[in-house]
């Protein structure tokens, strides 16, 4: 039987890919799911009308798809970060590895960031390799990689010991985070920061010029605040807070 308009009916469709027939649908079906495809490669896709005499068409649409390079990243789970303020900072800082969590699932937010905690993170942010050993004798119980971080970090000028030693549990301050960070400025873009102002906060003045320019700077950036007119130089930071900071200050490094 033919149509009113002198053309067969179409009664389904043919789905070919890359010339090989994966499927068959009826002509009521607008819609085809193609299940398995490989990442970053090319498809050429064909639909093929056939009509109730079993006769393909000759002339079909086709299209050309590529798939991702990658499939999208599985989103990063720490089963005590779900409520807390930091919770995005922290996953683009870890995604962009830079920071990590614990092996018991957890990222401690509000847990005080070390000296060479700190440390450890500067440089995965800047990806610096050393090509000596650390001079401080107090870093021998860290693992291989820990160890060349922070040869990395003092051979770069980011981070100085006393005595020879790096006090590498210590709690990393404020004020000495803010001059680690300074420090990778210069280092990266090869001149140190101008500080257009000195940074609005009245508990700094005894400070070094250092110091305060670089929390002038980190002002200056929007990435630190203070409290009440202060900066509270010596509270330590948490690891909230460090990743906060290092996904925003990451940014003018580029």
């Amino acid at each position: 039987m033919e149509a009113s308009n002198g053309y067969k009916k179409i009664m389904g469709y043919g789905i070919y890919m890359n010339e090989e027939l994966i499927g068959q649908v009826g002509a009521d079906v607008l819609k085809y799911d193609v299940p398995n495809l490989k990442a970053n490669t090319d498809y050429q896709f064909k639909v093929v009308a056939v009509n109730e005499d079993k006769m393909a068409s000759a002339e079909n649409p086709t299209a050309k798809v590529t798939t991702k390079a990658t499939e999208t990243p599985a989103p990063i789970i720490f089963k005590d970060i779900q409520k807390h303020w930091a919770k995005s900072y922290i996953e683009n800082a870890v995604a962009a590895g830079i920071v990590s969590g614990y092996s018991d699932g957890t990222f401690k937010p509000d847990q005080t960031l070390t000296r060479v905690q700190a440390t450890s993170i500067i440089v995965r942010t800047l990806g610096l390799k050393p090509t000596k050993p650390a001079p401080f004798k107090d870093i021998s119980q860290f693992s291989e990689q820990i160890q060349s971080e922070v040869a990395a970090a003092s051979q770069f000028g980011i981070v100085y010991g006393v005595n020879g030693e790096l006090k590498p549990n210590d709690p990393v301050t404020r004020v000495q985070l803010a001059a680690m960070l300074n420090r990778t400025y210069t280092l990266v873009k090869g001149k140190p920061y101008a500080a257009k102002a000195p940074a609005p906060y009245k508990d700094i003045s005894g400070y070094s010029t250092e110091a305060q320019n670089s929390i002038a700077m980190l002002h200056e950036f929007g990435i630190v605040h203070g409290s009440n007119g202060k900066f509270l130089p010596g509270d330590g930071t948490t690891r909230g807070q460090a990743a906060k900071i290092l996904v925003n200050y990451s940014k003018y490094l580029q």
